[in-house]
């Protein structure tokens, strides 16, 4: 009977052991972060036809963050991409040219986070294309913005 006893304690123990790796392995799975939900967008911030302004922001879920005041600005299509040297990974793309110069933005996935990358253009570069750098990265929550 004493051998009974200890041999139903110890399958009893086993049970819960296992029943408390499968809770493990089930917080495991829902702890996967969401993906974020990206837009660049364009405003105008100034009603003169003959300067045009307009901010760009970055949205991310809900927090809109402003990166840049430029002169043209609209939305790039996936299509035209390759027309403006942007990557065709790329989530999303703004820009424009006005009077001699344009400004370009694109956001890439990386490392769990977002790279916003910008190239400023001029008629009289010596250099022709589009030279992005980093402008800002989105991680963790927060916005970073590189000095160029």
């Amino acid at each position: 009977m004493k051998h009974l006893s200890t041999s139903i304690i110890f399958l009893g123990l086993l049970l819960l052991t296992a029943c408390n790796t499968d809770k493990k392995a089930d917080q495991d799975t829902t702890t996967t972060p969401q993906p974020l939900n990206v837009q660049l967008i364009c405003e105008a911030t100034g009603e003169d036809p003959d300067n045009p302004q307009n901010g760009v922001f970055v949205i991310v879920n809900e927090s809109k963050t402003k990166i840049a005041d430029i002169n043209a600005c609209d939305q790039i299509a996936p299509a035209d991409y390759a027309t403006y040297d942007i990557p065709k990974e790329a989530v999303v793309a703004v820009g424009g040219w006005w009077a001699g110069g344009g400004d370009y933005f694109y956001v890439l996935r990386q490392d769990a986070g977002l790279t916003v990358y910008h190239a400023a253009v001029d008629e009289a570069q010596e250099v022709e294309g589009y030279r992005y750098l980093p402008s800002v990265r989105y991680h963790d929550g927060r916005f970073t913005f590189e000095s160029e």
